[in-house]
């Protein structure tokens, strides 16, 4: 209902995060070349509980808590939003600990990590489609606010 249609008219692939996977992308893959989806949209939404997850998990290991990575399946999942978090953290200037809320904060992490997933999405359909349907595909981030039901288009990559 985010967009207004129905049934049948998107293909959805929902994963906790907006994290790109070999089953992700094989069910993009798979909607692109045998249904004709020409878009692809990683829809991040406000108060994220995997990005406050990854925030959370960022900011104990910046201030000295564990560094194991874990290999758990919930683990594996954070990481890339870890990650994310880590590019946050580096361009408001390395905060001091006691700052790593405010430089990290969950909102800026949905939508940077929606853009970053995007992104590695635009990347991964170049790898595995030909330059013909690659040609006509538009890959967007975006964030839907759960309060208000806005979208906000973040991003847009094409060829």
């Amino acid at each position: 209902m985010v967009l207004d249609q129905g049934l049948g008219d998107i293909f959805v692939i929902r994963v906790a995060g907006n994290v790109l996977d070999n089953n992700a992308l094989a069910s993009m893959l798979y909607a692109v070349t045998n249904l004709g989806s020409r878009l692809v949209v990683v829809m991040g939404h406000s108060k994220c509980g995997a990005c406050t997850a990854a925030q959370g998990a960022f900011i104990e290991s910046q201030r000295g808590g564990s560094q194991n990575k874990g290999t758990d399946p919930v683990s594996q999942l954070l990481e890339p939003i870890i990650h994310t978090c880590g590019d946050l953290a580096r361009n408001a200037g390395n905060p001091g600990s006691g700052d790593l809320e405010s430089a990290v904060p969950v909102e800026a992490t949905v939508e940077q990590n929606s853009i970053s997933t995007a992104t590695s999405v635009f990347q991964a359909l170049q790898q595995n489609l030909s330059s013909e349907i690659l040609g006509e595909i538009v890959v967007a981030a975006g964030k839907y606010d759960l309060d208000n039901g806005t979208v906000k288009v973040l991003h847009q990559l094409a060829p």
